[in-house]
């Protein structure tokens, strides 16, 4: 009986450890940078400037700092859900973004998954690259900007 409480313990750690854990990203950064762009449909670098709580949902207002595909508006929103597993914002910090959407309501979504992350000095490499990538394949950016009216809230 001792046993079987302990094995149960085990795989409800397991399973909790594991929830929210995201594979498939190399050691190479060029690589990664460019497969999460084009798997995205919009990547900014931007500030978060305001939060609401709408039900479970957490809505960010950000403001466009750069923009590498799929958005050429000054403001636009995340929605992201309350649980554990999704991506966390704070008003006044710099985000590089790494987005799917919008959707029928023009929120953008966003993953922890994703190359989502807090901008910092680290991230200057990842900015380098994604110039590259930027000017080097323009019908990629080009064919993907989503039009300004997806955006209800501009």
């Amino acid at each position: 009986m001792k046993y079987l409480i302990v094995l149960s313990m085990l795989i409800f750690c397991i399973n909790t450890a594991f929830a929210c854990s995201c594979t498939g990203y190399s050691d190479d950064l060029e690589l990664d940078v460019y497969q999460a762009y084009v798997r995205s449909s919009a990547v900014v670098l931007a500030e978060s400037v305001n939060i609401t709580v709408v039900k479970n949902l957490r809505i960010i207002e950000f403001f466009t700092i750069s923009a590498w595909k799929g958005i050429e508006v000054e403001r636009f929103y995340v929605a992201t859900g309350a649980g554990y597993c999704e991506s966390y914002f704070e008003i006044g910090k710099k985000y590089l973004l790494y987005l799917y959407g919008p959707d029928d309501n023009g929120y953008f979504g966003s993953s922890i998954c994703s190359l989502t992350r807090y901008f910092s000095e680290e991230k200057i490499p990842e900015i380098k690259i994604l110039s590259e990538i930027w000017k080097r394949f323009p019908l990629i950016r080009k064919s993907l900007v989503i039009p300004k009216e997806k955006f209800l809230h501009n």
